[in-house]
Formats: structure tokens, C-alpha cells, sequence
């Protein structure tokens, strides 16, 4: 499908006097590179968006991922430490 559908122009110019199909020839070549550079920025703009979108949420999902390690490292270390006896040695907890 093409950026600028010529459709209705063409449909209408039968009906248009000499001189406004003159016009519209005249504009038809602008208004086209209009949409085409309109829908040129608006892509550029929602790939950055989508971009950073992406980004910031790997950021976040990274950053309650390093959290969540953390938190279970740290009660690792403390179930580990609630096992010991007083020497230092391990006992089974599980039964």
C-alpha cells in the first residue's frame, strides 16, 4: 500500500477545472514527500521510545533480580549460621 493513496485525487479530477488540476499536479509531489517524511519521524520516534521502554524495564527487571539473589544469598548465609553448633560444626535441621 503505498505512503500516499492518489484515489480520491483521481477520482475528483475529472470534475476539477483546468487550473486546479494544474494545482493539485503542482501540490500532489509535496504533500507526498510530506507524508512520507511525517511517517519517517513518527517511526524514528516510536523505535526510540520502544527502545527505551525495552531498556528501562531490562533495567528494573535486572535490578529485582540482583535484589532477589541478594535477599536469598543473605538467608542462605543465615540458615547456615543457625546451624552451626557451638563449635562451628553443621547439624542436619531436616529431621
Amino acid at each position: 500500500m503505498p505512503l500516499f493513496d492518489e484515489k480520491y485525487y483521481n477520482a475528483v479530477r475529472p470534475y476539477m477545472p483546468q487550473d486546479a488540476k494544474k494545482v493539485l499536479d503542482e501540490q500532489i509531489p509535496g504533500i507526498k514527500a510530506k507524508v512520507a517524511e511525517d511517517i519517517t519521524e513518527f517511526g524514528k520516534s516510536y523505535a526510540l521510545f520502544v527502545k527505551e521502554e525495552i531498556e528501562n524495564l531490562t533495567a528494573s527487571t535486572t535490578q529485582e533480580l540482583d535484589d532477589s539473589t541478594k535477599m536469598l544469598s543473605d538467608q542462605i548465609s543465615q540458615l547456615a549460621e543457625a546451624t552451626k553448633d557451638s563449635h562451628g560444626n553443621f547439624h542436619n535441621v531436616s529431621g
